[in-house]
């Protein structure tokens, strides 16, 4: 199993996530923007990407697929252990049932709207998936060429027979074998998510195709 690159650790949410290269360009204004920022025959609307709606119906609007949803959140393990936090950062952008974040969150996120509150658990099936035994391997320390190998570093490998290349992370150094693991750090774990809805719309049709958010807590293109 050669050992091709190291790689640096992402968020929990944005291992979720997939990314998208399209050379797109930004839409618009943040979905809610000040009302002191509009003029005075647009007050009592709400821009959102390509799209102007009254503000009662864009603060009304439920989850649903194809939803751009914004959200803070807070992730803890079972035992309250702090895993991930949106404090201090925007808030975290996605399209509903575009598989952008994970099943058990999505689905308990369905039929909210802007202003709600909820703590999600989900359990290890919905989240990163249990633990896979087979995604656990020792490697001799001279396929690493000679790199200080340290716990918690990440590798890219493959297999030999040019397979799909995965993430494994150093879970034990000995003399001259490497112990890897090539489950998602958060595999096998239940995870509680502290969650308050920021903002629901519709997604717009560049969004949609792109696949990603465009403008606030989404990609600024």
């Amino acid at each position: 199993m050669p050992l091709l690159a190291g790689r640096k650790g992402m968020c929990a949410l944005e291992l979720a996530t997939p990314r998208n290269k399209d050379n797109c360009c930004t839409i618009g204004s943040p979905a809610i923007a000040g009302l002191s920022s509009f003029p005075k025959w647009s007050q009592s609307a709400v821009l959102a990407g390509d799209l102007i709606l009254p503000i009662n119906y864009a603060m009304n609007m439920t989850i649903t697929n194809n939803s751009v949803v914004s959200f803070h959140y807070t992730l803890n393990d079972a035992d309250g252990k702090l895993l991930d936090t949106s404090a201090g950062r925007e808030a975290f952008a996605y399209i509903q049932g575009q598989s952008m974040i994970v099943p058990g969150l999505e689905r308990q996120l369905e039929g909210k709207k802007a202003g709600d509150s909820l703590l999600a658990v989900v359990p290890a099936a919905e989240g990163y998936g249990e633990l896979d035994p087979s995604l656990v391997h020792k490697v001799p320390k001279d396929r690493f060429g000679g790199q200080n190998v340290e716990m918690g570093m990440q590798f890219q490998a493959g297999s030999e027979e040019g397979g799909q290349m995965g993430v494994f992370t150093v879970i034990g150094v000995e003399d001259d074998v490497i112990a890897l693991n090539g489950n998602h750090p958060l595999a096998g774990v239940t995870l509680h998510f502290n969650v308050e809805v920021i903002n629901v719309r519709e997604a717009t049709k560049e969004e949609l195709a792109h696949g990603h958010v465009h403008g606030e807590g989404g990609h600024q293109h």
